[in-house]
């Protein structure tokens, strides 16, 4: 028998007692397909792996506030349909907000702030409809925002 850290001390035959994703701690499940991912402030450093959302169709909150996760978006985000709730605030992302995350029609609350995110502000934020609160502050973004379809916004920061 090996710990999760050390290496098998025997040959691998089968499927590794490993617990349900479910049974960990910031996850929700419903159905036993993840839908909450919580992890904020979990001290997580780095860059987010690709691939690492692409199973995870039912997600509708995902928060990684206030850790140190850097780099880019990775692009398996956008297999998230049923996303939510976006909250990214609080890290060192950077470069553009990636047109990827304006494919997520279900989003209603969507914060960016606090990270180092560049460049214009996309004409991709007038195609969520359904949001209601959206927090781009304290990044290097400039422009202004589109002509909002977004009826239902009721908060909105984007001080630099």
């Amino acid at each position: 028998m090996s710990t999760p850290f050390s290496p098998l001390s025997e040959p691998f035959s089968g499927t590794p007692h490993c617990p349900s994703p479910c049974s960990w701690t910031g996850v929700l499940c419903e159905q036993n397909r993840v839908t909450v991912l919580r992890l904020p402030g979990f001290a997580l450093i780095g860059e987010i792996p690709i691939g690492i959302f692409s199973n995870l169709t039912e997600l509708r909150t995902l928060s990684l506030r206030l850790n140190a996760l850097s780099g880019k978006l990775p692009q398996d985000l956008a297999s998230c349909k049923s996303l939510k709730n976006l909250y990214l605030q609080g890290n060192l992302f950077s470069g553009e907000i990636p047109d990827f995350l304006f494919s997520l029609k279900e989003l209603v609350k969507l914060n960016l702030g606090e990270n180092n995110f560049t460049g214009n502000i996309s004409t991709g934020f007038g195609n969520f409809i359904r949001l209601r609160t959206l927090f781009l502050e304290d990044n290097s973004l400039s422009g202004s925002l589109p002509d909002l379809k977004m009826g239902k916004l009721e908060q909105l920061n984007k001080k630099e």
